[in-house]
């Protein structure tokens, strides 16, 4: 697959999320600081879903 297909491919996919955008890997880093530190010590049981809204479509 040359450049401009994934290109086009990885349009078609934005389309498809919420916000309209691809994740980042600094979220998945910054939600991972997050749940390490004290500042998530009163989280108990819960998900953080970081997946752009996707999951909120497909249900």
């Amino acid at each position: 697959m040359d450049y401009e297909a994934v290109k086009h491919v990885l349009q078609e996919i934005k389309k498809l999320v919420p916000i309209r955008r691809l994740g980042k890997t600094i979220v998945i880093t910054k939600a991972a600081v997050f749940l390490a530190s004290d500042e998530s010590s009163f989280m108990l049981g819960s998900e953080m879903l970081l997946n752009g809204g996707v999951s909120n479509i497909l249900l």
